[in-house]
């Protein structure tokens, strides 16, 4: 006998759909940054594995969809060494054109 009212998908479902659609979001905005920097934006190094790196980083950016958190504005391809410094404050990246994120100019500098 069927059910009158199926059961609709568990959360455990729902997240890992999720999880499967927010991890094709970023594979394609990767692909698009790397079109469109081709190279770390910081010295040019065409580094065997370039990082993205998001400029407004993920966890100031929670509860927001993919799609506003990750996109083409908020990310820049970066050598290892550059990603690293980043992420320890010796560099920093300072958008020159906010209508344009970091699909327009960007700024570096050492502290």
């Amino acid at each position: 006998m069927a059910l009158m009212f199926p059961k609709g998908p568990t959360r455990k479902q729902d997240k890992a759909k999720k999880k499967r659609r927010e991890a094709m979001w970023i594979k394609s905005v990767r692909e698009h940054v790397l079109l469109r920097d081709k190279a770390c934006r910081v010295c040019g190094a065409y580094d065997s594995h370039l990082h993205m790196h998001e400029i407004v980083y993920r966890s100031q950016t929670r509860g927001r969809d993919i799609e506003e958190r990750i996109n083409t504005e908020n990310c820049v391809m970066l050598c290892q060494r550059h990603h690293q410094q980043i992420h320890e404050k010796i560099l920093t990246i300072t958008i020159t054109n906010p209508t344009e994120g970091a699909n327009g100019k960007l700024e570096f500098t050492k502290r």
